[in-house]
Parts: structure tokens; sequence; C-alpha cells
């Protein structure tokens, strides 16, 4: 039984939580061709948040999701698209 104020211990997941390839926080790199567009949700037509990251800047993924043929990973600044099709845009 549980009662009322108890306190019970929870244990934390000791399995990292991976989507689509990518693992929940940890820090990739991003390798667009050219700069690559944060997004305020992950769809191409969303609007543009952040001025777009250059090549090899770092970012920590805190959700990945699919829509469509592309995988957008979440990050600080809003939604970069991770994988365009057969394009990875983020390693």
């Amino acid at each position: 039984k549980i009662y009322v104020g108890q306190k019970i211990r929870v244990p934390a997941s000791s399995q990292p939580v991976v989507k689509e390839g990518y693992t929940i926080g940890n820090t990739y790199t991003t390798q667009p061709k050219s700069g690559l567009n944060v997004r305020q949700s992950p769809s191409k037509s969303a609007k543009i948040v952040h001025s777009a990251l250059p090549k090899g800047t770092k970012v920590k993924c805190i959700d990945v999701t699919r829509n469509g043929n592309n995988v957008w990973m979440q990050i600080d600044q809003g939604w970069a698209c991770a994988k365009e099709g057969s394009n990875t845009h983020i390693k």
C-alpha cells in the first residue's frame, strides 16, 4: 500500500531514448551544404525563428520527430531538419 504523504522512489531509466537514430540529450554537429534554418515547428513551411546555423555548429538534441521523408530535431533554438530524404544535415 501507498499512503498519502509517503515518499516513493521511482528508478530513473537507465536506457537512453533513441529516436530515428538520434539519442535524446546527446550533442550533434550540423553538416548542411549551406546554413541550416531553425524553425518554429518540425515543418519546411514553418516560420524560421533563428538565423541559419553554419556547418560545424554543435547542437543538443531535445527531441526528434518524423514529418514525411524528413527527420526533425528539436534543439535549444527550435526545430532543425536533421535528415531530408537521403541527405543528413545533423550528425
